[in-house]
């Protein structure tokens, strides 16, 4: 943050069902997926930057568009579509539909390497 940036208040517009770009990923592990599901709905830019700015909220339309294999995962296609801005989640079509894969037209790109369940109630603390 640069100077004075950190310290303050602003004023947040937000109302229920507005969404962050930030939470997505677990977001959309939520829906009720079938071919087709099409909703809108505001959704504010990401806030990873480096600048305090005010989340800016665009008007959004979310798709589910179909089912699609990636990296031998069978996945529901997201599609959301914002004011020049584009991306594509492959969300797990099995529970707990975790995040395969991501392509966004602001150059943000993340895949699935790979995934584990440890017994942490054994490790020494």
């Amino acid at each position: 943050y640069f100077d004075g940036e950190g310290d303050g208040t602003l004023p947040l517009e937000i109302v229920a069902g507005d969404l962050f770009d930030d939470q997505l990923p677990l977001t959309l592990r939520s829906l009720r997926f079938k071919d087709g599901l099409h909703f809108r709905t505001r959704i504010a830019l990401s806030l990873v930057g480096n600048r305090a700015e005010s989340p800016r909220l665009l008007d959004s339309e979310v798709t589910v568009a179909g089912k699609e294999i990636i990296n031998t995962i069978d996945c529901w296609k997201v599609q959301i579509q914002r004011e020049n801005l584009s991306q594509t989640y492959w969300m797990e079509s099995e529970y707990p539909n975790t995040l395969v894969k991501l392509v966004s037209s602001d150059g943000r790109e993340m895949s699935l390497r790979d995934r584990g369940r440890r017994k942490y109630w054994l490790r020494p603390s």
